[in-house]
């Protein structure tokens, strides 16, 4: 089942507020286990959760712990992502994205376990807290 919202992306300022709720550690999984993993809920979403296996569509904006943006969705189509399974996403990406609802907004905070590890990567120094800041625009549900 295809659901989905406007595709306009919300500005960076509409993530700089105080979060609705904070998902505690057991409602992230493993990756709650990870420290310095944690996920701000900014706005609440409407219909099913998304789950493993879901195709997604996200506009992100990708943040470096100095709070310079790294990269962005914004100005281009969103990004496609099967949650928990897509190989040019990091896991932190997969592990905050499960679960959200039609619209919303969160703040994932990454650490390098769940990011790039001791790696550099273009733009990225290794061992580097990332923090991305995503909208979920569309599902389609693997029902």
């Amino acid at each position: 089942m295809l659901l989905s919202c406007k595709a306009e992306p919300q500005p960076r300022a509409a993530f700089e507020v105080e979060p609705v709720r904070t998902l505690e550690p057991r409602e992230l999984g493993e990756a709650g286990r990870v420290e310095g993993f944690a996920v701000a809920v900014v706005r609440e979403g409407a219909g099913e959760p998304v789950r493993r296996g879901d195709y997604v569509r996200i506009h992100y904006i990708a943040l470096l712990e100095d709070g310079s943006e790294l990269d962005s969705s914004h100005g281009k189509d969103p990004l496609v992502v099967r949650a928990g399974g897509d190989p040019n996403v990091i896991e932190g990406v997969h592990q905050g994205i499960v679960g959200m609802r039609l619209g919303e907004l969160r703040r994932i905070a990454i650490p390098p376990k769940l990011g790039y590890r001791n790696r550099a990567n273009v733009g990225v120094p290794a061992d580097t807290i990332l923090t991305f800041l995503v909208e979920l625009v569309e599902i389609n549900t693997s029902e």
